[in-house]
């Protein structure tokens, strides 16, 4: 009897630390600072309400032409995006197609954050000639 009742505890515990709320997306950011006299951190989450039920994610070729950012067409209303220059030694610059950049990418890192048109262009600054790069992206709908 004694053992029973320690297995389903167990579980209880497992099954509430996996609990989800319906519809919903768990975004978080951590920002840690440590220089000479700097010392920063930041971490913060949030729960983001998510009424549509589609997502796009891929792996997509950026060279030094803008090029648009294919986003499945079942993303009506976009939401929450997360980009990462899969490359180990180009920048790629992300803006609003005809627009500026409003994101830069050194080799390696990542964005996330919420975005308000599924219009997004991708290239790579001149100065990296012919090379490309590689941009992960997830698109999620709101």
């Amino acid at each position: 009897m004694k053992k029973t009742i320690l297995i389903i505890a167990a579980l209880c515990v497992i099954s509430a630390g996996f609990a989800w709320a319906a519809d919903e997306i768990n975004a978080s950011f951590g920002l840690n600072i440590r220089k000479g006299y700097m010392n920063l951190s930041v971490s913060e989450s949030a729960q983001i309400d998510m009424t549509g039920d589609s997502f796009d994610h891929r792996t997509t070729t950026v060279t030094t032409n803008r090029a648009s950012l294919t986003i499945s067409g079942d993303i009506g209303t976009p939401g929450m995006a997360f980009f990462k220059n899969n490359s180990t030694n180009q920048t790629v610059m992300i803006g609003v197609t005809g627009e500026s950049a409003f994101v830069k990418l050194l080799a390696t890192e990542v964005w996330q954050g919420r975005i308000a048109t599924n219009n997004i262009s991708m290239w790579l600054p001149a100065a990296s000639g012919t090379n490309t790069a590689a941009l992960e992206s997830i698109i999620i709908e709101e």
